[in-house]
């Protein structure tokens, strides 16, 4: 036979094609609970409509010496005495549901080990095969009977060879194995294709045959009155049963009209007036059985090319609809978490906006309750007849310094706190849009914008700030001398409490300047997560900034 041409390339049909995105997926999935959606999509039948069991779940069930329906399970075991004698068992097997056999096994061996199919198999549709069989050979011996007495032995012992080797071949095409593909976890090479029902890897030319519920090796067809499909295994007993169902056909014909069809007195009618109607009537029927069954077969063969092309573009063409499903889902699928991860970002950027926010508008009330107190401290504390000059210019320059840094301070956390508003209201949105799917997880937009334009002016107000407190403490000292000045013990006190608040609070604005300005680094290095998600790294925040474009402003 000459080599087959591929299905592709005269394939009547043209499946549409959706190309699949170039994505590639982790063994852990950071996102758990979109993997099982995606998984099942991978897993379901297209033809069959239900779940199919994954490979892996299938290679941990034989690593368990699980039975799965890919094997051949027992229905029932016959142990009698024969068999006790020969320490074999007789089991009457099934596989799949769909086909049953006999298998001769040695008692020694385990029933989970793996032991080779059985001999004699019949498919699903075995009583169609039982029921033609038995009407083949009824048929086959009420000829051969009524024609015995008046045939030859040489006629008569045709007859039965040609019947019963059309019986023979009919039933070693109904019992033996059509070429049931055993299971291939590990395909030998890139002509194996994966049967999603079998849960296996097939050789080229094996398909599903949805009947029998396996694949079959170099498939024909399924043929109901053989009971199973024919394949590798039987098909040359299938060419061989029609050989011999032709040749016995035309045998009995001719012997049953030579025969049985004509009466006694007209067989003598015929024999006195024309001999050569006895000899032309039957050579018709053969020349007429002949042509109609060569035309018939003819037909087949011109044919078969053609339908074989045909039914392999289908399946191709289901096979790749259902890729397109699954790439089209998956789209979507990505599409959704895209859609939930962003908007996920989004709510968190908006929480972080927020409280800096609230942060920046604490801040300034505090330095605007500040000023106020000492406004109104200047404004109603009373001064003495006999008051110390120092003190008097202490009480004056400390006070009105208070309120300028406090002014300043509120007046740039205001303005700051307008600056963050705008941002969540006008840019937010369009820095999540446009960041790519693997900065989600670790890089903050805002924080980003917040490093580059607000870091150093809110610094500086920090900083106006703690001066600010620092010469509070200052004032409340001269206020205790002026307010006071008849107590020596109660001034003293609260000028030791205040002095010692001026030193607490002009330390820390010493070491966090001390801390800021000693080295390169203007600021905390921020935290960023590698993108495996596996370790955290402290960065520069200048090298972040310049790897993104960013203009950095220490």
């Amino acid at each position: 036979m000459g080599k087959k041409a591929s299905p592709k390339a005269e394939s009547p049909l043209k499946p549409l094609h959706v190309s699949p995105p170039r994505i590639s997926f982790d063994k852990k999935p950071r996102n758990v609970e979109f993997g099982y959606e995606y998984d099942g999509l991978l897993t379901r039948s297209r033809m069959g409509g239900g779940p199919v069991r994954p490979l892996p779940l299938h290679k941990r069930d034989l690593e368990r010496g699980e039975r799965t329906e890919g094997q051949w399970q027992v229905v029932k075991a016959l142990d009698g005495v024969f068999c006790m004698v020969t320490h074999h068992v007789l089991e009457l097997v099934h596989l799949n549901g769909a086909n049953f056999g006999f298998r001769w096994r040695d008692a020694a061996v385990d029933r989970d080990e793996d032991v080779p199919p059985p001999m004699c198999m019949m498919g699903p549709h075995w009583h169609m095969m039982l029921v033609t069989w038995s009407v083949f050979c009824f048929f086959a011996s009420i000829v051969n009977l009524l024609t015995f007495p008046k045939a030859s032995m040489v006629e008569f012992g045709t007859g039965v060879f040609l019947s019963g080797t059309c019986l023979a071949c009919y039933a070693l095409v109904g019992c033996s194995n059509p070429g049931i593909v055993k299971r291939i976890e590990m395909p030998p090479d890139e002509t194996y294709t994966f049967c999603d029902h079998c849960e296996t890897y097939r050789p080229e030319g094996a398909l599903h045959c949805m009947d029998c519920r396996v694949c079959i090796e170099e498939y024909d067809h399924h043929c109901p009155w053989t009971g199973k499909c024919v394949g590798k295994g039987n098909v040359r007993y299938f060419y061989a049963w029609l050989l011999f169902l032709v040749l016995a056909f035309v045998y009995e014909v001719i012997e049953f009209t030579t025969y049985l069809l004509p009466p006694d007195g007209q067989r003598e009618l015929l024999d006195s007036s024309d001999d050569s109607l006895e000899i032309v009537f039957p050579s018709c029927q053969v020349m007429a059985s002949s042509v109609v069954n060569a035309l018939f077969g003819s037909y087949d063969l011109r044919n078969a090319k053609q339908w074989r092309d045909e039914d392999m573009a289908h399946r191709e063409q289901e096979i790749q609809w259902l890729n397109d499903d699954i790439v089209r889902a998956h789209q979507w699928r990505v599409a959704d978490i895209e859609r939930f991860l962003r908007r996920e970002k989004m709510q968190s950027e908006y929480l972080v906006c927020e409280a800096r926010a609230e942060q920046l508008s604490a801040v300034s009330e505090q330095c605007t309750l500040l000023c106020g107190f000492v406004v109104s401290a200047m404004c109603n504390v009373g001064l003495p007849d006999i008051v110390y000059a120092n003190i008097l210019y202490t009480y004056t320059i400390s006070g009105t310094v208070v309120c300028v840094s406090m002014l300043i301070c509120a007046v740039m956390c205001t303005n700051l706190q307008l600056a963050v508003t705008r941002y969540a209201a006008h840019t937010l949105e369009d820095s999540v849009r446009t960041m790519d799917m693997t900065q989600l997880e670790w890089e903050s937009p805002f924080s980003m914008w917040w490093l580059n334009r607000c870091e150093k002016e809110q610094m500086t107000a920090y900083k106006f700030m703690l001066f600010g407190v620092a010469l509070f403490f200052l004032y409340l000292g001269s206020v205790s001398w002026i307010q006071f000045y008849m107590s020596t013990g109660t001034s003293t006190s609260i000028s030791s409490l205040s002095f010692i608040g001026f030193l607490y609070d002009l330390g820390r604005f010493r070491v966090l300047h001390f801390r800021r300005n000693t080295d390169g680094v203007r600021y905390p290095p921020v935290i960023v997560a590698v993108a495996s998600g596996s370790a955290k790294n402290p960065v520069n925040p200048a090298d972040v900034a310049q790897a993104r474009g960013l203009e950095y402003r220490s």
